[in-house]
């Protein structure tokens, strides 16, 4: 390579921006689980209070708070959950699954609840609860009767503003064995608080049928409520008082985290291609702006071979071509600018000639300041011009 694609080489080097060192490290911002106000602390209801509210209302209504053992009176666990602007969660959206029908002569059915706030974070803690209900069922029947019951399994996934995954199960194996008599119960699922409400509440309407055989049909009626804080409120009574719920009906709570979907990590998208750059030159007959037998043929054999996608550009005006034109130092500095200006129009006129009208150039005459010889000297690397062009080459597919 001559002096003059070196220098203009290292020149294109030097213009290119020096890649900069990314920061992979991650801050870690502290949440406000600390500092939270009174109301965001559940609080157990005490077992007396629950027994005087069933005197004064004439039935049974029983809540359970999570972590509340009623027999020895230990407090709550407590949700540390932040507040959160209920305006930013939006809009609370309801559904419900197809009913899981349990048949025969116990026979169950519920569907399982979602009630999601639109703009829940996606890094929301879940915990997910579960726990077993029982209704008291009285048979009335002679010999065989006395109180049975009937067990349930509830299970829920919370955050302190949502619920999902709320399903109520009937566990037969549990429950009271029949053989001619036959029990019917319905949990039907709805929203029990506003969609713009930032704390969602659940109930299923209870409703069904106890026919002990013989003795007479009880019918009965009641809810479950379940809320994003965790706390489940059961009520069930019946014609005859045959069914009903009790203070201890709910059984032991457990609780477990909920393991959040790991987050894909994004790819590092990968870098820009770097421009290549494409180098020739054309000498020309000393004192003059002839082109150098030879040369021309070698000029369109050079643009020729470009890649095409770099051709089509400078062909369509959006990539220029680089022309510097250089002189010896045989004749004063204003000349030999000249002449360089001229010959860098020659080749311009070729170039233009082979990649049509619309085609672009960026023309230096540089004469001989550009020299690396002293006055007075002929050197056919100084009477040239060089020609450049950087192209980004189009990826290859396969």
């Amino acid at each position: 390579m001559s002096k003059h694609k070196q220098r203009l080489a290292r020149r294109q080097q030097e213009k290119r921006p020096s890649p900069s060192a990314t920061n992979t490290g991650q801050t870690e911002t502290p949440t406000a689980a600390g500092h939270l106000p009174e109301h965001a602390t559940t609080r157990p209801l005490r077992q007396a209070a629950v027994q005087q509210m069933q005197q004064k209302q004439g039935n049974q209504v029983v809540q359970r708070q999570l972590g509340h053992d009623g027999a020895s009176g230990t407090p709550p666990s407590i949700q540390r959950i932040a507040p959160i602007v209920a305006a930013e969660l939006g809009v609370a959206v309801f559904s419900a699954g197809a009913p899981i029908v349990l048949s025969g002569n116990l026979s169950c059915s519920a569907a399982t609840i979602n009630y999601m706030h639109e703009n829940t974070p996606p890094d929301a803690q879940w915990t997910r609860a579960t726990t077993s209900f029982r209704l008291r069922v009285w048979n009335p029947r002679p010999l065989i009767g006395g109180e049975e019951s009937v067990y349930f399994r509830l299970s829920y996934e919370y955050n302190g503003h949502d619920l999902r995954d709320v399903s109520v199960t009937c566990l037969q194996d549990e429950s009271m064995r029949l053989v001619s008599s036959t029990f019917s119960i319905n949990f039907t699922a709805m929203a029990h608080s506003p969609s713009s409400d930032p704390k969602a509440a659940i109930r299923y309407q209870i409703g069904g049928v106890w026919d002990p055989a013989g003795r007479g049909i009880d019918s009965f009626w009641g809810y479950l409520q379940v809320k994003s804080d965790g706390t489940m409120t059961l009520l069930v009574q019946s014609e005859q008082g045959w069914v009903s719920s009790r203070a201890d009906s709910f059984g032991e709570v457990s609780t477990e985290p909920v393991e959040g979907e790991p987050t894909p990590e994004t790819p590092e998208p990968p870098p820009p291609p770097e421009p290549v750059m494409h180098l020739t030159d054309v000498t020309f007959e000393a004192g003059s702006d002839r082109i150098t037998a030879g040369d021309e043929e070698a000029l369109v054999s050079w643009y020729l071979g470009l890649p095409e996608n770099g051709r089509r550009q400078i062909e369509d005006g959006s990539l220029q071509i680089v022309l510097e034109g250089h002189a010896s130092t045989t004749q004063p500095g204003p000349a030999n600018r000249l002449l360089s200006r001229r010959r860098v129009q020659r080749v311009q006129e070729i170039l233009q000639d082979i990649a049509g009208s619309d085609a672009r150039f960026r023309t230096f005459a540089r004469g001989e300041y550009e020299a690396g010889t002293p006055d007075e000297v002929e050197d056919e690397n100084e009477r040239i011009v060089l020609v450049s062009v950087e192209i980004v080459e189009a990826a290859s597919s396969e």
